[in-house]
């Protein structure tokens, strides 16, 4: 699982970088931005990949965090749900009040 300290230094690393979108020039091997030389490759494929990476990145750290905080939410919403509001109706049922509640079965 990454921690928020590894998404906060991918994060830092993002924002360091030159401002992007970068471009990959396959036959040459050179990544650009419009204003200066980012990297020299020897293969295409590594080229296409790190011209890439500057926009890629930054959208995969935001669905991480994304991802983190509705799973978050709905951890939440189970506990809660089930185990801190017994009177309201419950529409999913987190493991311990599931075990509980098959106990109480004939």
């Amino acid at each position: 699982m990454i921690t928020q300290k590894e998404l906060r230094e991918m994060q830092e690393r993002c924002n360091l970088a030159a401002p992007g979108p970068w471009t990959g020039d396959e036959e040459f091997g050179d990544v650009t931005n419009e204003h200066t030389g980012i990297a020299e490759c020897c293969m295409a494929n590594d080229t296409l990949f790190i011209a890439a990476a500057r926009t890629d990145m930054p959208l995969l750290i935001a669905e991480v965090k994304r991802l983190i905080e509705e799973a978050e939410r709905l951890r939440e919403g189970l506990i809660c749900q089930c185990c801190c509001n017994p009177n309201e109706p419950v529409e999913v049922i987190c493991a311990k009040c599931l075990d509980e509640t098959m106990r109480d079965l004939p």
